[in-house]
């Protein structure tokens, strides 16, 4: 009688440790499980970048701005970047990123001095170095660049205002205007590009408030 009541006692023991033993492997699990969640969640939060540009950005079929639009993103819409994305140097000058929503091609993160089309969805500005642009830059020295870059209407040249040009000729598409004594911003790096029909005029890029062409003979330094 003793010796079942020993045996009783062994296998309940036994029992118990083996419940604790699947409890401690359940729980193991669950960590694990936990983990790779949270890790998903940090992932596409670094992927995820809001657009900062008030006109909003055209999505193109490749990095180039003469490419094909597939789709646009305004203000403040939420992009998602590809997995590992890189940052594009385009033939024009401009810097681009593929995204894979909310539909999939490449937008412009903007010029090399200047990246901040796009920012991260937490409102802070997305560090992504570019083959183009060094990482680290002087605190100071996005507003003197922006400044620097800064031209207004001639009201006397052009009373009128100015027309915006998708490409340095009036034969090109109009993509907006600036009224008279208005201001815009000269693209990083500017120069003065002759007219394509061969007319005597200077066009010159610009990135604001919309981009394109204007003629560089109607613009004053910002007063």
């Amino acid at each position: 009688m003793k010796i079942k009541s020993q045996w009783g006692q062994g296998v309940a023991v036994l029992s118990s440790a083996v419940v604790m033993a699947g409890s401690l492997s359940l729980s193991a699990f669950a960590g694990v499980e936990n983990s790779g969640t949270n890790n998903m969640e940090i992932a596409q939060a670094n992927l995820c970048r809001r657009v900062n540009v008030r006109q909003g950005l055209a999505v193109r079929r490749s990095a180039n701005s003469n490419s094909a639009v597939v789709g646009g993103v305004e203000l403040n819409r939420q992009v998602t970047l590809v997995e590992n994305f890189r940052n594009i140097a385009g033939p024009d000058g401009r810097v681009w990123v593929e995204i894979s929503g909310p539909v999939r091609g490449f937008v412009s993160a903007g010029y090399p001095n200047s990246l901040n089309n796009l920012v991260n969805c937490d409102g802070t500005s997305a560090s992504n170095p570019s083959p183009a642009q060094p990482a680290a830059q002087p605190a100071a020295q996005p507003a003197a660049t922006t400044a620097n870059l800064c031209r207004q209407v001639d009201r006397r040249a052009a009373p009128q205002g100015l027309v915006v040009r998708a490409d340095a000729t009036p034969a090109s598409g109009l993509r907006g205007s600036v009224q008279t004594g208005g201001r815009v911003t000269l693209v990083s790096g500017y120069k003065l590009v002759r007219d394509k029909s061969g007319a005597t005029r200077n066009w010159v890029e610009i990135s604001a408030p919309v981009a394109g062409f204007v003629s560089a003979n109607s613009l004053i330094m910002c007063r």
